[in-house]
């Protein structure tokens, strides 16, 4: 509880006791949705708790005017003392009763102060008689985090340059870094289901809940710059210094900037050509959305079936509903506008994708692997996307007209193709209607993701685009995104077309979480949604490492009478919690008997989660009028059994767990500030040393042999890394790969009778052919996973031992530097190396820290990893696929390919090695910055002599400053 505030001197006894309670107000979408979720920026709870000193300023200033006085503030919970489920209670004294008009007054002063001088805009409050608990919306974990870290730097940016120690600059450094970092890192996660389990629907409903409203999005996007704002036309490195400006453009058009190959471009000349205004076209689109969510809430008062527009993803119709409305993998992201960046796929690409009708349309392919409905459907999408990339009919595509191509490179691309293969489309609204930009980008997805059914020359053109699509990333400003969520939606499983099993397939390989979406449950659910779940490196991955990973088996019966429920049906519902403990046991040994697991594991099983999700009635309720709170109340019961809040929990806990690390250094970084230096020098001892360094003689001839001498630490280490990677790593890299040769040529003989067709040499699949039994780098990579831990293991190893003796080196530089300055002056022999040890040690290492990086591009076994596989893709599709592919004879390919194992093996060599020197060029120069001013000062030699000039003028260190102590107060605030 906290000290009540000194008492205000009115000249009138208190004798009344007040309680007022605070709270964060839910906010209405645009759609009318109540939002569960808020910004942590934005709560009153928040504030309160970590900035607590505003917060009381700010209620000492609102209640002058009524004349409250002597507080007590505290938080009260229902379950647990949680800022995220808290009210805000506040016991005060009045002179005379507290009217209605009072009260009014009160809010409005307080809300008006609040929005003057913090981000929160709605608060709660109310004059109650005792501690009723009222519900409060969602605070993200990882919001909070992220948020507390703002903060740090903000406190920091804030202390005059005067009074700023070195050691807190790099604390500021540190904490900017880590930000950077985690808002560039997602964590991904994959809806993984057939066609028409409502993926997209269920998605849409969980924009519309969580979506920023019209307030919200302006205020959000008022700094916001499109590339036309840019003032002149900056080359594309000279935007990306200039910060302020870099960091206010929209996501879509910093990413493209940054993967620009040249960055001497000029950015207004490069963007012209591929950046786009979102724009609504048709003005009745939002009254129409208006009025379809307009029927949503009659599902739970009245029972009706209700049609809702979708909100921003395509859905199916009735028309046509056997037909993928997904076509490729989507990106959803936040972002504070609405924003959409679409990539096709390059000529080549495409040209083998299409050959891979001839190889199926003959009668030689129909292979063990491929039954006919399988191989009928793959005809099928190809016929319409061969006349759609080409200049040719659907009719005139048959056995004979293929027989003419010889090799992909024979299929000419229409010209209206070529014009935008390879290309990328960036659009973005304005960011001052959120509804017009809203529907404006669903205008655009639904023209890339669904069928076209118009011939007109408009929406031809779109069909051309949607069979070229590769990838689509959307930023949208949906809450449920915020803190650095990515969900991927993939094409549904029963789509048997080869181009949508791979998009599946891949993104499976990467992603940190799945959700498989079921009608009833994952024991029921289909054959081929269990197979490419089970076949997935997701899984594998998830098995050795099952806390870094989460499974989660959502079931959506909403379409089931059973499963609809409206007002009256209380006890119905409460019967699904019953069901949910019943479906998680049956889950979970489904999953055993398919994995051949006589139990899961503790963290296996603590990393799955089961859910009956029903958001139709979940939105619906939401949806009620009345004030929000009061809707939310009355309606607990059948809230807490929709699926939707614990969905939304378990996904922010997993992330919050998933980005921890950098956090918890952050932490470590600041607390080892906090520790007060055991030894050092007297304070007489400090001051000739420092009068010794302004003798500008001895000062520029003893600094520059110093730095000359840290400069040649820097450089040597550098040359032995750059030696690690291109000697010691190319000979390990070598010696890994000749060993598998012999291998990769025995399973080819064990496998050659089982390639019966030439589709499995089709290079866009690089060896991973989704339909086919044969898994070419299988054979050729068999043993991959072991090298790559291999490779990492034998990197991490001789990255510590080179950064070990760069460190030791350091400390001894350092400390000659000190002893030789204190003894050739005639002062003694005095040993400076524990204290210079003591002060430099946690900055050196933090720096060194950089240098392996962290979110961004880091020298982790992920990233090696990725650069092995990327290899070995290009590797196998160059040196073997792309020459057996071209030739029309079988047997003849099949000869090449094993003429050219070894070669293809060995090749993968360059190419990683390569990408290892690119990426030790970007570490390098991060973790440079960390070491040296840009004046070429050690940072550490400024923190040294900082810290003497602390000694001798007997100031504070930072451990026992006052801003340092607010820092260690607001990183360690225990928020949940």
């Amino acid at each position: 509880m906290e000290p009540p505030f000194k008492k205000a001197k009115l000249g009138v006894s208190a004798d009344i006791k007040v309680l007022i309670r605070l709270g964060d107000a839910f906010t209405r979408t645009d759609g009318n949705t109540i939002c569960p979720v808020i910004k942590a920026e934005n709560s009153i709870r928040v504030l309160c708790n970590l900035r607590n000193k505003l917060f009381k300023d700010i209620l000492r200033e609102a209640s002058e005017g009524i004349g409250l006085r002597q507080f007590n503030i505290n938080m009260r919970s229902q379950r647990c003392h949680s800022v995220t489920n808290s009210n805000i209670f506040i016991e005060c004294e009045v002179s005379q009763n507290v009217t209605d008009d009072k009260l009014k007054r009160f809010t409005e002063l307080l809300t008006d102060v609040v929005r003057k001088k913090s981000e929160v805009k709605h608060i709660l409050i109310d004059k109650v008689e005792d501690y009723e608990i009222i519900p409060q919306p969602i605070i993200s974990e990882t919001d909070i985090e992220l948020y507390k870290l703002e903060l740090c730097y903000k406190a920091l940016c804030d202390i005059p340059e005067d009074r700023k120690q070195d050691a807190l600059n790099i604390a500021k450094k540190t904490i900017s870094n880590t930000i950077e970092d985690l808002k560039d890192h997602y964590t991904k996660i994959a809806v993984l289901s057939q066609n028409g389990k409502g993926k997209s629907f269920f998605l849409n409903l969980l924009f519309l809940m969580t979506s920023d409203n019209e307030e919200e999005y302006k205020e959000n996007n008022k700094n916001l710059k499109q590339p036309q704002d840019i003032c002149g036309n900056p080359k594309m490195k000279d935007i990306m210094e200039a910060k302020e400006d870099f960091l206010n453009l929209p996501d879509v058009v910093r990413e493209f900037i940054r993967s620009h190959p040249n960055d001497t471009d000029d950015v207004k000349t490069v963007l012209k050509t591929v950046y786009q205004e979102l724009r609504l076209v048709n003005t009745e689109d939002v009254e129409n959305s208006n009025t379809s969510f307009s029927s949503i809430p009659r599902y739970f008062t009245e029972g009706s079936r209700i049609k809702i527009e979708p909100y921003l993803l395509a859905q199916k119709s009735l028309h046509k509903s056997y037909e993928s409305t997904t076509k490729c993998i989507i990106h959803l992201r936040y972002g504070t506008v609405y924003q959409l960046k679409v990539e096709y796929f390059e000529a080549e690409e495409l040209q083998t994708q299409l050959f891979e009708l001839v190889s199926l349309i003959r009668e030689d392919a129909v292979t063990h692997g491929i039954n006919k409905t399988v191989k009928d459907k793959s005809c099928e999408c190809l016929k319409t996307r061969f006349a759609l990339l080409t200049n040719n009919g659907v009719s005139n595509i048959n056995e004979n007209f293929l027989h003419k191509f010889k090799k992909y490179e024979d299929i000419a691309l229409s010209e209206d193709v070529k014009r935008f293969a390879g290309k990328t489309e960036l659009y973005v609204g304005s960011g001052k209607n959120s509804v017009s930009d809203r529907l404006a980008l669903q205008a655009n997805l639904k023209r890339l993701t669904s069928p076209q059914d118009a011939d007109n020359c408009e929406n031809l053109d779109w069909k051309h685009r949607v069979a070229a699509v590769k990838e689509i990333v959307v930023y949208i400003p949906s809450k449920i995104l915020y803190g650095g969520k990515e969900i991927l939606e993939m094409p549904g499983t029963d789509d048997s077309d080869p181009l949508a099993m791979d998009f599946i397939q891949k993104a499976l390989d990467s992603v940190d979480s799945i959700f498989v979406m079921s009608e009833f449950a994952f024991k029921i659910a289909e054959r081929e949604v269990k197979e490419i779940l089970l076949n997935s490196e997701f899984i594998k991955a998830w098995k050795k490492y099952p806390k870094f990973y989460s499974l989660m088996f959502l079931a959506y019966p909403e379409k089931d009478t059973n499963f609809q429920f409206g007002e009256n049906n209380k006890d119905k519902i409460k019967n699904l919690l019953k069901q949910e403990e019943s479906k998680r046991s049956l889950e979970t040994e489904e999953l055993c008997k398919l994995l051949d697991l006589h139990t899961l594991s503790t963290d296996m099983d603590k990393s799955i989660f089961t859910s009956y999700v029903l958001p139709v009635l979940h939105t619906s309720i939401l949806m009620q009028e009345g004030p929000p709170h009061r809707v939310i109340s009355k309606n607990m019961d059948f809230l807490d059994h929709t699926g939707i809040n614990s969905f939304l929990i378990h996904l922010d806990k997993f992330v919050a767990f998933k980005q921890s690390e950098s956090i918890v250094k952050v932490k470590e970084y600041l607390n080892k500030l906090n520790k007060k230096v055991a030894t050092g020098p007297r304070s007489e001892e400090a001051m000739l040393v420092l009068m010794l360094l302004k003798n500008k003689e001895l000062k520029s001839t003893r600094d520059g042999a110093f730095c000359s001498d840290y400069d040649s630490l820097l450089v040597t280490l550098w040359k032995h890394l750059k030696a690690l990677y291109s000697k010691a790593l190319d000979g390990k890299v070598e010696n890994i790969l000749a060993s598998s040769v012999q291998n990769a040529k025995q399973l080819w003989e064990e496998n050659e009778d089982r390639i019966t067709a030439r589709g499995i040499f089709n290079p866009y699949f690089c060896g991973n052919h989704p339909i086919y039994q044969v898994r070419l780098t299988n054979i050729l990579f068999h043993n991959s996973e072991n090298h790559k831990s291999e490779i990492f293991v034998f990197l991490q190893v001789e990255i510590r031992r080179l950064v070990s003796k760069f460190r030791k080196h350091v400390f001894e530089l350092f400390t000659k530097q000190m002893n030789d300055l204190y003894s050739s002056n005639g002062l003694g022999n005095v040993d400076w190396s524990g204290f210079v040890k003591q002060i430099i040690k946690d900055p050196l290492t933090e720096a060194l820290n950089w240098y392996i990086g962290k979110h961004k591009m880091p020298i982790n076994k992920r990233i090696v990893s990725k650069y092995f596989e990327e290899s070995k893709k290009l590797s196998l599709k160059k040196k073997l696929l792309i020459p057996a592919y071209n030739i029309e004879d079988l047997d003849e390919a099949k000869s090449k390919a094993k003429q050219n194992i070894q070669q293809a093996v060995m090749n993968v060599k360059g190419d990683f090695i390569n990408s290892m020197l690119q990426l030790h060029e970007i570490r390098w120069k991060s973790f440079k910055s960390h070491l040296k001013t840009k004046n070429g000062v050690p940072k550490l030699w400024q923190i040294l002599l900082g810290r003497l000039k602390q000694i001798a003028h007997k100031t504070q260190a930072p451990a026992e400053s006052e801003e340092l102590c607010e820092l260690l107060k607001l990183i360690n605030a225990n928020v949940n």
